[in-house]
């Protein structure tokens, strides 16, 4: 008879439509989600589509063994590889679930480690240093090897030079007091700053080779921004990722 394919059809139609709706899957992001939608809210739909579909799935299986031809019963076993199909994709949404529980409670761990920041001066992966108006402000970078020259230049938000100077070259983490005066002996104006550092060495031949100098990115954490995938410190105009913060001044 032709009611055992047209069941099958109609089973492998639903499992479809509900893998479809489950829109995050274990082993892959659980963050990323359709355009106005939550995962929480399409977890839910999944679920009830699956149960949709799970009914239509009954329904066409008893019609099925009403209507079977005595002389070839349906086959067991793939009646119940249909039915293991189905549970293996209810156990995905259930995942899923827990996963969204698990994700909601890591966002309100990170809002308040975030807001904890605010306030403090903090140190970060970064090229950007701002500088509050007055006082000074430490300049901290590293080298992977010892350096023959090294020079450090500060840039306005326009690109020219402010200042520059002089540091240590030997190979480790430094750091360099810049006390706020710019290169005539006036005082810099306060706002974001980028770091930039040109340092050498020689090989055995003396032929000179550049090495690439970590800088870091310093400031006071003027607010939070929870709008992202990560929360960013705001540091002034500068923002850093709460995952870039090395250490608390």
């Amino acid at each position: 008879m032709s009611t055992t394919t047209a069941a099958d059809s109609v089973t492998n139609t639903a499992l479809a439509q509900s893998r479809s709706q489950l829109a995050t899957t274990p082993g892959k992001s659980v963050g990323k989600v359709a355009p106005g939608t939550t995962s929480g809210s399409q977890t839910a739909l999944a679920s009830k589509g699956l149960g949709d579909n799970f009914d239509n799935f009954l329904k066409m299986l008893t019609t099925q063994m009403k209507n079977q031809d005595p002389l070839k019963p349906m086959d067991t076993n793939e009646m119940t590889a249909q039915l293991v199909n189905f549970a293996n994709v209810e156990q995905n949404i259930g995942t899923n679930t827990r996963l969204d529980k698990l994700i909601a409670l890591q966002g309100a761990g990170s809002t308040s480690t975030s807001l904890g920041y605010i306030g403090k001066v903090v140190e970060a992966t970064g090229d950007q240093v701002v500088y509050e108006g007055s006082g000074s402000l430490p300049i901290t970078y590293s080298l992977p090897e010892n350096a023959q020259s090294l020079e450090i230049s500060l840039f306005d938000s326009k690109g020219n030079k402010v200042r520059t100077l002089q540091g240590d070259r030997f190979a480790g983490s430094h750091s360099v007091a810049w006390d706020g005066l710019n290169s005539s002996g006036g005082q810099a104006a306060a706002g974001a700053y980028r770091v930039g550092i040109t340092a050498s060495t020689q090989d055995a031949a003396g032929v000179s080779r550049p090495i690439v100098a970590a800088t870091r990115t310093t400031g006071r954490v003027t607010g939070v921004d929870m709008t992202g995938e990560l929360p960013m410190l705001a540091i002034g105009p500068v923002n850093v990722a709460l995952n870039d913060v090395i250490a608390i001044q």
